[in-house]
């Protein structure tokens, strides 16, 4: 097991601009999505698109494995502040979607 960061850009940060994604937007958030793509396992927030772009390139990630080599298979938990969901595996029949935001329907 490793620990893996990604530097923050004190450059890059925006505070007030972004205020949904926080100050560590635009290249900070792209270089947290290669670093999280590389995980086995999530937890995300519920209804989050960044949390959903971070799942599909685990899963994708992981299905370009050599089968033998694969291991376990990828799994999410979704969190909000009343608690969290059950984990799901990524490579599954279950659908999220976000059509009605801000509700989040979830198909499993």
């Amino acid at each position: 097991c490793a620990l893996h960061g990604v530097e923050r850009n004190k450059s890059a940060s925006h505070p007030g601009l972004f205020a949904e994604h926080g100050v560590d937007a635009r290249e900070t958030a792209a270089a947290d999505l290669g670093l999280l793509s590389h995980a086995d396992h999530l937890v995300g927030s519920w209804g989050s698109t960044f949390t959903i772009l971070i799942q599909s390139l685990i899963a994708n990630r992981f299905l370009q494995r050599d089968a033998a080599t694969r291991g376990e298979a990828p799994t999410v938990v979704y969190c909000e502040l009343d608690g969290c969901l059950r984990p799901l595996p990524l490579i599954a029949n279950w659908h999220i979607s976000l059509q009605n935001f801000p509700q989040v329907d979830l198909w499993v």
